[in-house]
């Protein structure tokens, strides 16, 4: 403080310094943190958030399980020319052992056919676990591939919309993980309070009108209760009617 004309008066701080120009920027921050969180708990923002949740998803999807795939059809390939290589071996075999010109090598019948139904069995136990465990097709080339973008957005769509369509699942452990988290991030968003999915009854109550907890719960209870008895719908847009006092007569 200082005296002008015998009378004090305040002393004008013309430079805000340092002090003031960090809260100007942490307000600035704080606002833009404030319009991005409005924006995100919007109509609008929710949409923007499903659709790049999605997407996000998606996209980790290819990344865990393409590779997998790859290995799998490698495994397809080197599996079917093996297959390939047996039937081969067996022809040349049943072959010789028949029409040896060495006669000592040559197999009598009754050996020949146990010899050939062990073989033909040993190699349509190969061909059956080819196509169970690597999708063998009969062919060297050629894969259906399960996991493009198209497939792996509507899978995440069938996980977020709880459908489970089954087209496909993941095969890698990783993936089986990412499921269980996915999935349970996207039920929790489904029961947050704000979701345009959850009963309109329980969002449309103005906040205002709820008071105590407990109160609101009561008397969307009673609300319930008497839409059941009355057969009749009641709306809670209106708001719940006031709890009574102690002390106060109920109307009606």
């Amino acid at each position: 403080m200082v005296k002008v004309d015998g009378k004090p008066k305040a002393r004008e701080d013309t430079d805000p310094g340092p002090m003031k120009q960090e809260l100007r920027q942490k307000k600035k921050s704080l606002d833009f943190v404030k319009s991005i969180l409005a924006f995100a708990f919007s109509q609008v923002g929710v949409v923007v958030l499903c659709v790049g949740y999605a997407v996000g998803g998606a996209n980790i999807y290819l990344s865990m399980e393409v590779p997998h795939e790859e290995e799998a059809y490698l495994a397809k390939q080197k599996e079917a020319k093996a297959i390939i290589a047996a039937t081969d071996y067996l022809t040349n075999s049943f072959w010789d052992k028949i029409h040896n010109p060495k006669p000592e090598k040559r197999l009598t019948e009754t050996a020949y056919y146990d010899k050939v139904e062990a073989d033909l069995h040993a190699l349509a136990a190969q061909i059956v676990s080819a196509a169970e465990n690597l999708n063998y097709d009969g062919e060297v080339e050629g894969w259906s591939r399960d996991w493009y973008f198209p497939n792996a957005l509507l899978f995440t769509i069938t996980i977020m919309t709880t459908i489970g369509y089954g087209h496909i699942c993941p095969q890698t452990d990783s993936g089986k993980l990412f499921t269980i988290i996915y999935a349970m991030v996207t039920q929790a968003h489904q029961a947050y309070p704000g979701h345009p999915d959850r009963d309109a009854t329980v969002c449309d109550v103005p906040w205002r009108d709820r008071g105590h907890h407990g109160q609101w719960v009561q008397v969307h209870l009673q609300q319930n209760m008497l839409q059941v008895v009355s057969d009749r719908p009641i709306s809670v847009r209106e708001g719940p009617r006031p709890v009574p006092q102690e002390g106060q007569e109920t109307e009606g």
